[in-house]
């Protein structure tokens, strides 16, 4: 835990090293507002990988966990999700840098030998 309105600060075998204070948001104010618009026009510049080399049996599930259902009114899985939500971020970026830039933002999979035949399947 750090001190309110602090910083951290130390010494480990010669490194130095300092936590910033960084900010705080609040959903929606006009803080939030102003650096969800710079995030947004930066996520051009972005590469996003996604780490799915587990299975679900821990969860009751005999498949890639990136299969599973994200909500149940649609069965619409966590990949799908994942990947539309990049796709309306992309778009977003693309508006609020007014076109100057349709670069699509990379996104890579990492799966495991236990997952790669499933994750390409669910792909296709």
């Amino acid at each position: 835990m750090f001190p309110k309105g602090g910083h951290v600060s130390g010494e480990d075998d010669g490194w130095c090293w300092k936590v910033p204070t960084g900010e705080v948001f609040s959903l929606g104010d006009d803080n939030f507002i102003k650096f969800e618009g710079v995030g947004v026009k930066e996520a051009k510049n972005a590469a996003l990988v996604l780490i799915a080399g587990g299975l679900g049996e821990r969860l009751g599930y005999n498949g890639s966990k990136v299969a599973l259902p994200a909500e149940t009114t649609t069965g619409t899985c966590f990949l799908q999700l994942y990947i539309e939500s990049i796709l309306v971020l992309q778009e977003a970026s693309s508006q609020l840098t007014q076109g100057t830039c349709q670069k699509e933002i990379p996104f890579a999979i990492r799966t495991s030998d236990d997952t790669h035949a499933r994750t390409v399947d669910l792909l296709e």
